[in-house]
């Protein structure tokens, strides 16, 4: 009768990896898009204008609204938040 087969050590460590992080990504995605969410009910339509709601413009643009949260929101401001790519949107996201 044939044994089973028991992988080395490395190949087990790597296998186990690839079991957490195949477990990961979902609770990520989920994550995400709970975030997703909570902006939408705040009425936060980054997501229309923005292809990346975790980039860099929007990330910064995120922060300070949370900064200002009970104040005026200075549309300058976050319009010097926008980097390359959004500069041609500036209108959109304000």
């Amino acid at each position: 009768m044939k044994g089973s087969y028991i992988p080395c050590k490395l190949i087990c460590i790597l296998r186990e990896y690839t079991r957490y992080r195949y477990k990961l990504v979902p609770c990520r995605s989920s994550e995400k898009n709970r975030y997703q969410n909570a902006l939408t009910v705040c009425n936060i339509a980054l997501d229309s204008v923005v292809f990346d709601i975790f980039g860099k413009s929007s990330s910064s643009i995120i922060d300070y609204l949370l900064e200002q949260s009970g104040t005026t929101i200075n549309h300058k401001e976050i319009a010097s938040k926008l980097l390359k790519s959004l500069k041609s949107k500036e209108y959109a996201v304000i």
